[in-house]
């Protein structure tokens, strides 16, 4: 999945996302998990050196990124950066990856329901309003788990309780959508519908495409890889 926003003859956006065919993307030592990073890359033209990840803690801290020099940025669920030809990455199996974007500056962010509930969108935000106007500002929410197959025990239903519009029940079981308390934090800060959008597809479902932590229960998850940068053309 790839997309790639022209912003002038220099400069563009580039928008990735891995799928299960390219094979899982877990940061660690796993050989064949940096083979399958490395010829990811290389298909879509990346230095490794300049890809820039987050070691992911499901927290609400972001990142300023100014230079590739490290290469993994610990305890962080979201990167940003105004510096071209730096690629931030994070990784998913079941959470959301939410791009940002505006001429000026990119960011990427690990929406799970714990950084979600903890502020990590409004907390990224925040920080792009040091380099952007928001009317400028786009937003993309990448695959994630939908509500159809996002249930929840009551132990955590007090971590939702500004979001009401959010839960539903089915069957006596309690389901929660992540993107529409996305949305609703968008909104909140003043982001505009037309500025969002959705790549409406749930990980859960789609077991062909996608890897999902909850649908295969796994120890060690298989990952996808999700990656924005501001390219410039030389």
């Amino acid at each position: 999945m790839l997309k790639k926003i022209k912003l002038n003859n220099q400069k563009q956006i580039k928008i990735l996302i891995s799928e299960k065919k390219h094979g899982s993307m877990r940061l660690d030592n796993n050989p064949q998990n940096k083979l399958n990073r490395i010829k990811f890359l290389e298909k879509n033209s990346i230095s490794i050196e300049k890809l820039i990840s987050a070691k992911l803690k499901n927290s609400n801290k972001c990142a300023l990124i100014k230079n590739h020099q490290k290469k993994i940025i610990e305890n962080t669920d979201a990167l940003i950066t105004d510096k071209p030809n730096l690629y931030l990455s994070i990784t998913t199996a079941d959470c959301i990856p939410v791009f940002f974007y505006s001429p000026q500056c990119v960011a990427i962010a690990h929406a799970g329901w714990r950084g979600i509930t903890e502020n990590i969108i409004p907390n990224t935000l925040k920080a792009f309003s040091e380099f952007e106007l928001k009317k400028n500002l786009k937003i993309i929410m990448g695959p994630g788990i939908g509500s159809c197959h996002f249930k929840i025990q009551k132990d955590v239903l007090k971590k939702f309780k500004h979001y009401p519009k959010a839960l539903h029940l089915k069957k006596q079981k309690i389901f929660v959508d992540l993107k529409k308390i996305i949305k609703q934090q968008l909104f909140k800060t003043g982001i505009p519908q037309k500025n969002i959008h959705n790549l409406d597809e749930c990980t859960y479902c789609n077991s062909q495409k996608f890897f999902s932590a909850r649908r295969e229960r796994l120890k060690t998850n298989k990952v996808m890889l999700s990656i924005i940068a501001i390219e410039h053309q030389k």
